[in-house]
C-alpha cells in the first residue's frame, strides 16, 4: 500500500516496496537508468512531497500524490513538471514550484497556505484556482505568467505576491475587505 509506484508510457508500471530502495532519490536514479530517461509519470502514496524531491528534474512531466497533505520546500523547483494531481494538499511550502517553466495551470482544491515564492518565475503559468487558500505569502507568484487567479477565501496577501505579473488580468477576491 505504501509502495512507490512509477508508470512509464501509460501501459507500463514498476512498483518498488518502501524498503527496496534507501530513498526516493535513489529510486528515481534507478528508474532513469532502467528506462533510459523515458519516465513520464511518478505516483506516490506518501503523506507529503519531500523537500527538493524533483529539484531540477527534467525527466518527469506528471506526478500524482493522491494522499499528500504538504508539499515541502523546493519539491518541484526548476523541474519540467507540467501536470500534477494533488487533491488533498493543505500547505505549499516555500519555492515548491519556483521556476517550473512548463507549468501552465494550478488547481489545489484544499490548499490553505501558500508560502513564500511558491510559484515564483513560473513563466507559462496562466490559470490559478486556490478556492480555500487564505494566506498568499511574500512573492508567491512573483514574475509568473498568470493571467487569472481565483482566491475567494484569501484573507492575507503578502508583499510582492503579484509583482512583475504583467499578464495578470483577473483576480477574484471575495474575502478581502
Amino acid at each position: 500500500e505504501n509502495a512507490i509506484k512509477y508508470r512509464m508510457n501509460i501501459s507500463e508500471e514498476l512498483v518498488f516496496p518502501d524498503d527496496y530502495v534507501s530513498g526516493v532519490h535513489d529510486a528515481l536514479d534507478m528508474l532513469e537508468m532502467i528506462v533510459g530517461g523515458e519516465l513520464e509519470k511518478y505516483i506516490d502514496y506518501g503523506k507529503d512531497v519531500p523537500a527538493y524531491m524533483f529539484f531540477k528534474n527534467t525527466i518527469i512531466k506528471e506526478v500524482e500524490f493522491p494522499e499528500a497533505i504538504t508539499i515541502r520546500s523546493g519539491a518541484f523547483e526548476d523541474s519540467s513538471i507540467n501536470s500534477f494531481n494533488l487533491p488533498k494538499i493543505c500547505t505549499v511550502e516555500s519555492r515548491a514550484f519556483s521556476g517550473c517553466s512548463e507549468l501552465t495551470s494550478i488547481e489545489l482544491p484544499c490548499a490553505l497556505i501558500i508560502h513564500d515564492q511558491a510559484f515564483q518565475g513560473c513563466y507559462n503559468l496562466k490559470s490559478v484556482n486556490l478556492p480555500f487558500s487564505n494566506i498568499i505569502s511574500f512573492s508567491c507568484f512573483y514574475a509568473s505568467g498568470i493571467t487569472d487567479i481565483v482566491l475567494p477565501r484569501a484573507t492575507l496577501i503578502d508583499a510582492n505576491a503579484f509583482t512583475w505579473c504583467s499578464n495578470l488580468k483577473t483576480v477574484e477576491l471575495s474575502s478581502i475587505k
